[in-house]
């Protein structure tokens, strides 16, 4: 598969070291607060398969701040939780995503 992922909500990226990176083109990583974007920067940053990037998905700027990145997986584990506006959250993943896209929420 060629492409994106995108973690929404990566955290400190405990789970986006498990992506494996070798058919895929890059894992896009994002942090809501500047605390958890600087922290996935200075974690990911040496790695050329990833792209860091501080967004907020309920958010539609996010949506033309993806628009460059072909993205066919989006996931979102232990997020939506966190979201007010979750239903939002989820329009926006769904328009991020191609139409063969797959979207994994937990």
């Amino acid at each position: 598969m060629r492409g994106c992922i995108l973690d929404v909500g990566s955290g400190l990226g405990n789970i986006a070291k498990y992506f494996n990176t070798e058919n895929i083109d890059k894992v896009i990583l994002s942090g809501r607060t500047e605390e958890m974007y600087l922290q996935l920067k200075n974690r990911f940053s040496h790695s050329e398969k990833c792209a860091i990037i501080h967004m907020d998905i309920t958010d539609e700027r996010c949506i033309k701040m993806l628009s460059s990145y072909r993205i066919n997986v989006v996931t979102c584990l232990n997020v939506l939780g966190h979201i007010k506006d979750d239903v939002k959250a989820l329009a926006n993943m769904h328009r991020i995503l191609g139409k063969k896209g797959i979207l994994l929420p937990r």
